[in-house]
């Protein structure tokens, strides 16, 4: 009877000295990812900031200053782009009559409205002259007058003091043709939907319509019948321009974020908005001034891009932007040959003249756990940070909870 007794009593000590053993194992391998990737950390020079979060658990596997604010460069697309999916319906360009129409004539105008669609080219063109001559309409008396004013009429960003930036690639507007041009191989104009209706006047003519009038910008007038529209999927556009951390349509969206949440297409007012959006999402102590990270007033803590990276990462539409690790987008030329190869996924981020070097995005490390990472680097050479934060990230794809490499 004494030995029956004696085995129960053993084994539940050992299995409480294996629950014991269990946090203190895990501790001991965060200790050593951080002290891993600190070494490493370290060759990028200047003050590297890091977290690293497993997804599926929701904790924190290693973290060095991950509340310190910094500017964020192009990962601040990551933000941008997260406030448009939460807060954006798709993006409309309409086309519009103003003024009757009698034998095939319309006295008036045809009116080309912008909505915000920064990819808007020849084949949505080509659906809304479509639907010009299915209302029966074979001449203007009056002109195409592209309708921009969703957004205001500043060009550029906060970098240079809202003047054209070429650094954007494009001119900003709600009604752009292939970034502001008005034909397909021209030159971005300094007034974007002036140069849309010029497009569009080109396309109704190429279909036998007369155009008497000539092509500008203007307002919609009261009373203007809708006679079609194109749809932009958010999601496509948080693709384009996350992959290839694409300035011009990062800040289009932003000035579609205060359109929709503030009634104004502006700048300030998308930042604004935005920034409600994405600390409502765990992203506290992020400040946004732009849409693209052009500018060091776009600022937050590498805590702040990993919350957000955890907190959407069931939103396919925004993880599937992020480019892939020697494949795609900014990340094709790097981690080419590692094992972060096709299993991370990461936003880049870079302002040499004030060196900012960022990397924040998710990899499929070991035994197919997720990982979420954030890595900022400041006062150092892009050259100098890039391959440390590399490194840093090839590490992070050998992670497997229970290994001690």
């Amino acid at each position: 009877m004494h030995r029956v007794r004696v085995l129960p009593l053993a084994l539940l000590l050992a299995a409480a000295l294996l629950a014991a053993a269990a946090p203190a194992a895990s501790a001991a391998q965060d200790r050593a990812l951080r002290s891993a990737l600190s070494r490493l950390a370290a060759r990028a020079g200047g003050t590297t900031s890091f977290a690293v979060t497993d997804v599926a658990a929701k904790r924190v596997l290693a973290r060095v200053r991950d509340t310190r604010v910094t500017p964020l460069a192009s990962t601040t697309k990551l933000l941008t782009t997260a406030a448009a999916l939460r807060t954006l319906q798709p993006l409309e360009t309409g086309v519009l009559l103003a003024g009757p129409v009698a034998g095939g004539v319309l006295a008036g105008d045809v009116v080309l409205r912008g909505g915000g669609d920064g990819l808007l080219g020849d084949a949505e063109l080509a659906t809304l002259a479509t639907a010009v001559q299915a209302a029966g309409v074979r001449e203007v008396q009056g002109s195409v007058v592209g309708d921009g004013t969703r957004f205001d009429a500043l060009r550029g960003g906060p970098g240079t003091a809202f003047a054209f930036d070429p650094e954007i690639g494009g001119t900003l507007g709600a009604l752009t043709y292939l970034r502001g041009r008005a034909t397909p191989a021209g030159p971005v104009q300094p007034d974007p939907a002036q140069a849309a209706a010029a497009r569009f006047d080109d396309v109704l003519e190429a279909r036998g319509l007369v155009v008497r009038g000539t092509p500008r910008a203007g307002t919609t007038p009261l009373g203007a019948v809708l006679l079609g529209r194109t749809q932009r999927r958010v999601a496509d556009v948080v693709r384009a321009a996350n992959t290839d951390s694409d300035d011009f349509l990062a800040e289009t969206l932003l000035k579609a974020v205060g359109a929709a949440q503030a009634r104004a297409g502006t700048t300030a007012a998308g930042a604004a908005a935005a920034t409600r959006v994405v600390r409502r999402l765990g992203a506290r102590q992020v400040t946004l001034a732009d849409g693209a990270g052009l500018v060091p007033g776009s600022r937050g803590s590498v805590r702040d891009l990993v919350a957000l990276l955890v907190r959407l990462r069931g939103t396919s539409a925004f993880t599937s932007s992020l480019a892939v690790a020697g494949r795609t987008g900014t990340l094709r030329d790097r981690l080419t040959a590692s094992p972060a190869r096709g299993r991370c996924r990461a936003k880049t981020g870079t302002l040499p003249d004030t060196r900012v070097s960022a990397l924040a995005g998710i990899c499929r490390a070991r035994g197919d756990r997720r990982v979420a990472f954030a890595i900022v680097t400041t006062g150092s050479a892009v050259e100098r940070a890039r391959p440390a934060q590399d490194a840093m990230v090839q590490r992070l794809a050998r992670w497997r909870r229970g290994a001690r490499r």
